[in-house]
């Protein structure tokens, strides 16, 4: 067999990437969608020079309910707003080129862990085309994933590399840069110097001493520079919303048992890519199935003890899987994990999992090869229909998924069918109506998410907001002493109560209520807005004016603290800086209706005021 860095095998790999680029064409036309839509839709901070700086702060991340910081991930938000504007296409182009280059970098890895051509190719093409990674591809606000997974993949790939071209310092310094950019990019980098300590494992005898030396002194750094990065991000630099134990669940124990379902689940999509939805509902087991948990927890660390048992003999399919499970653990913040289970969660975890699943095609395919030549005759063909038949069905899979990712409506409609009991599907459908201006469906969806998911404030905040805009203030009014009840730490049925009262005239109660949910939660920038506009409607200006321009610094992507502060010039009579802004705001939301009919008002009158009196 030839080696990986022959010439003449190049072509296949340009082959595959034209083949996985084909099939996610047809998803870069597609909309916002999901986590796009506070992220990026109306995120004024991309693409202009003067707002770059808020890219590295923590109010930015709170505003974008990204609450990590994950820096990396945003620059490139901000270069694509910076070349293509806020269309969608740009992301994914962006995204896809990602895709296909940790592809490529994925390839390289097998190659420098020792694999052959085949098993290479195969290992690309699994992780290439499998319609579970189609997820953190389609959605733009996932990248995060895409990022991650190549620069840990460049990491791995350098630590192993037996090329002369990395020796010594050069080796560590690029593998530390790389691992600082993975950091970046998000925390379940984290999880790469263990696996990194999982690759010393298969050192085998014909190794030169000082590549073995380099490897361990550039694991050891990489373990130094993942020291430094949590005591600063989770110490000096934390953010008073960080938290890894907000997710709802049990205690610890009932926690723990629950990890070996996760890892089931995540097993079962990776094998298994069908039904693919954004949203796996994962309850929490009561403590009193501890044998349920136990056995699969049992069985999850007998496979890890057969795989290191069997590392000599299936080296590439021992690191995939040991790398999977290390990698996922910290992926899926396993202690304690969250109620629920999403297939971006596995894009960097899966890459090594189709380590594994390469091999082991390889492997099959290899043996074939040694049957006798009357059975390889029969079973040749036969494997060879197999396998094509697979990744057809992967094309085929990943193709569908472009469809169900095109449009919010069209995403939360697919979940639902597939996951009937999904609250996140209804809650995001109920908030399509409201947009759409239909407040009884909404209404309904919102009342079955309460149902489905009642340990959550927000389809309580929902109903409460629908109650209002259909002037049902009664019931909005009950739903809003309810919330007060069941969260009232959370500062968002204090919003909801100074609207309430707002909308009832009474703006005094209003500010007093606005006041409460700052003090409850500071760190929700939003009562800030509400203040600026109940002040404004008082024509107290400079009040207005203070809470807007510290909601413009809480809240830096937000047009609306914008659009608030423009209102406040114009109420000043100062329309110059009010026509600025709204014209700064429209070249950021371009063809966004409101802002240019306030922009082309405002224009009108400045016009007036400076026209010569006759």
């Amino acid at each position: 067999m030839q080696k990986i860095g022959d010439q003449e095998i190049r072509w296949p790999i340009a082959v595959l990437l034209i083949i996985i680029g084909a099939t996610y064409f047809t998803g870069l036309d597609n909309e916002f969608v999901f986590d796009d839509l506070s992220v990026l839709k109306n995120n004024i901070c991309l693409g202009d020079l003067s707002t770059l700086k808020h890219l590295f702060t923590w109010d930015y991340f709170a505003t974008f309910s990204e609450y990590t910081y994950r820096p990396l991930g945003s620059f490139t938000y901000w270069f694509d707003a910076w070349i293509w504007g806020h269309r969608s296409f740009g992301y994914h182009v962006t995204n896809l080129i990602l895709h296909l280059a940790t592809v490529a970098a994925l390839f390289g890895l097998v190659h420098a862990l020792g694999g052959n051509f085949r098993s290479a190719f195969l290992t690309a093409t699994v992780f290439g085309l499998n319609p579970v990674f189609s997820e953190a591809v389609y959605c733009s606000g996932f990248r995060e994933d895409l990022l991650v997974a190549l620069t840990s993949i460049l990491v791995l790939t350098v630590v192993v590399s037996s090329s002369r071209h990395l020796s010594g310092r050069r080796r560590v310094g690029l593998a530390g840069w790389l691992f600082v950019l993975a950091l970046f990019s998000k925390e379940s980098a984290a999880a790469i110097p263990p696996v990194c300590l999982i690759t010393l494992l298969f050192n085998s005898p014909g190794i030169p001493l000082n590549l073995v030396k380099d490897r361990k002194r550039t694991t050891g750094i990489l373990f130094c520079v993942l020291a430094g990065y949590l005591y600063l991000r989770f110490s000096l630099l934390k953010h008073p919303l960080d938290s890894l134990t907000n997710f709802h669940g049990g205690s610890f124990f009932s926690n723990l048992i629950n990890v070996p379902r996760s890892y089931m689940l995540a097993m079962w999509k990776f094998l298994l890519p069908v039904s693919l939805a954004p949203d796996y509902p994962l309850s929490f087991w009561n403590e009193q199935l501890f044998w349920a948990g136990a056995c699969l927890l049992i069985l999850i660390i007998s496979a890890i003890a057969l795989a290191f048992n069997r590392r000599e003999r299936f080296p590439l399919i021992t690191f995939g899987f040991l790398g999977f499970v290390t990698i996922f653990s910290v992926t899926a913040n396993w202690i304690p994990i969250p109620q629920f289970f999403g297939e971006r969660y596995l894009y960097l975890p899966g890459a090594l999992l189709s380590i594994a699943a390469g091999s082991f095609l390889d492997r099959i395919l290899t043996s074939i090869e040694t049957l006798p030549s009357r059975k390889m005759r029969v079973l040749k063909p036969v494997a060879a229909i197999l396998t094509a038949a697979l990744f057809t069905g992967y094309i085929y899979g990943t193709r569908t998924a472009a469809g169900v990712w095109a449009s919010e409506y069209n995403l939360w409609t697919h979940t639902l069918q597939k996951r009937p009991r999904s609250s996140l599907a209804r809650e995001h459908i109920g908030a399509w109506w409201v947009n759409s201006g239909n407040l009884p469906k909404a209404r309904d969806f919102f009342i079955a998410t309460r149902a489905l998911d009642p340990s959550t404030p927000e389809p309580l905040a929902n109903l409460v907001s629908v109650s209002l805009m259909s002037g049902d203030y009664k019931e909005a009014k009950k739903l809003i002493r309810q919330g007060l009840d069941e969260f009232e730490n959370t500062g968002i049925f204090q919003t909801k109560a100074g609207f309430f009262e707002a909308s009832k005239g009474d703006h005094k109660k209003a500010e007093i209520w606005f006041r409460k949910a700052l003090e409850v939660n500071p760190y929700d920038a939003r009562p800030l807005y509400h203040l600026g506009r109940y002040y404004l409607s008082y024509n107290h200006l400079d009040e207005a004016g203070e809470a807007a321009r510290e909601y413009r610094r809480k809240a830096p992507g937000d047009p609306q603290g914008v659009i608030l502060l423009a209102d406040i010039f114009e109420a000043e009579d100062n329309l110059y800086e009010a026509w600025r802004l709204l014209g700064w705001l429209n070249k950021r939301l371009p063809g966004d209706a409101a802002v240019e009919k306030k922009l082309d008002r405002i224009t009108r009158l400045k016009q007036i005021k400076q026209a010569p009196k006759r």
